[in-house]
């Protein structure tokens, strides 16, 4: 953003130093998602990552059978970012990226029945 004209020297200065700081952020984050894009989860990958979201395994609930067996069912995704919004997990960058990589897996996947488990 270009400073306004007439302003002083030191808000210009001011601005200047925020755009810089906006762009090195925009870079960092783009940086980032190219980063976790460039390494696929595998399908043992992603229901390993999954793990720790699945809850109780009484619940059997879409991410528990997606941990379990590899079904990705359509209520699959709506849980997996629901996880991902959880307050619990905001604090915890490196697993919000893990399971935005884990939600990527899936719906690159796509619906599907129980397959067998993925050699470690």
């Amino acid at each position: 953003m270009a400073a306004p004209e007439g302003l002083p020297p030191v808000l210009a200065e001011a601005q200047a130093l925020l755009d810089q700081a906006a762009a090195d952020i925009v870079a960092k984050i783009a940086g980032e998602r190219h980063r976790d894009r460039a390494h696929p989860l595998t399908d043992g990958e992603a229901r390993e990552a999954a793990r720790p979201y699945q809850g109780p395994p009484e619940w059997c609930g879409p991410i528990a059978r997606f941990v379990a067996t590899g079904e990705i069912v359509p209520a699959l995704l709506d849980e997996l970012n629901r996880e991902q919004d959880g307050a619990h997990i905001e604090a915890d960058e490196a697993g919000w990226r893990r399971l935005g990589q884990v939600i990527r897996y899936v719906r690159e996947a796509g619906v599907r029945p129980p397959v067998p488990e993925s050699p470690a």
